[in-house]
């Protein structure tokens, strides 16, 4: 009840604008949310979820995939309203889109029959999660939980601050993050769904699904509000 008061109060602080056009009402407009097109998963890697633009089981980047990560798939592109949305959550200090992301990965989890025993966010480093003031994983993943009553634990932790990933290819991507996360307790043989915002290359999601299977997890699968067009 004191969280659904907060998110209200939220919402009347910062009331919802449109990520596509500005109008305010609601955090994706019905004009706006007809002209974002989900992810077509029969032109995505079945494996690690990259966009291929055409039919095909898996791509050439997972050649080298790790077995720790059985899948990963994102609901959208990464561009156009939906990167301005994410842009927003992560970087506008507009934690409340967090719900709107939250609900369009709910209607995907329900759509492709997706369950888990658990759902783990994504963590932040403690120095970034202090200057951005909350983990937007950790938000969506909590409302994705109570709308599919699912345990959420907040299970690792980013032990090493690391280099912004945004300038590294793939594989500086994965050298960067390798070795950053532990888990904090323990997920005897779980199925666990990692929840992130954004996919890459996959490098993070690896690196926390190889701490989760440490931890004791039967399998982990990932799922991000949206995919990278290009890595």
């Amino acid at each position: 009840m004191a969280r659904r008061a907060a998110n209200g109060l939220i919402d009347i602080v910062l009331p919802p604008v449109c990520a596509g056009c500005g109008l305010g009402g609601a955090w994706l407009c019905p004009r706006c949310a007809e002209l974002v097109v989900p992810t077509d998963q029969n032109e995505a890697c079945q494996r690690c979820g990259a966009l291929l633009g055409f039919s095909a089981h898996t791509c050439w980047r997972c050649a080298g995939w790790p077995p720790e990560l059985e899948q990963v798939q994102s609901v959208y592109p990464y561009q156009d309203a939906i990167r301005t949305m994410i842009h927003r959550l992560k970087y506008g200090s507009e934690p409340a889109r967090a719900s709107w992301c939250a609900s369009v990965m709910v209607s995907y989890l329900t759509e492709i029959g997706w369950g888990a025993d658990v759902l783990v966010p994504v963590p932040l480093h403690r120095s970034k999660l202090r200057s951005r003031g909350y983990n937007q994983s950790l938000l969506i993943a909590r409302r994705v939980a109570r709308q599919l009553d699912i345990p959420m634990q907040d299970a690792l932790v980013r032990v090493r601050h690391t280099q912004s990933q945004v300038d590294l290819d793939a594989d500086e991507r994965r050298e960067n993050v390798r070795g950053a996360f532990v888990a904090r307790r323990q997920l005897h043989n779980a199925t666990v769904l990692l929840i992130d915002d954004v996919a890459t290359t996959g490098s993070t999601l690896i690196e926390c699904a190889i701490a989760c299977r440490q931890a004791g997890a039967a399998s982990v699968r990932a799922m991000t509000v949206a995919r990278a067009v290009a890595d």
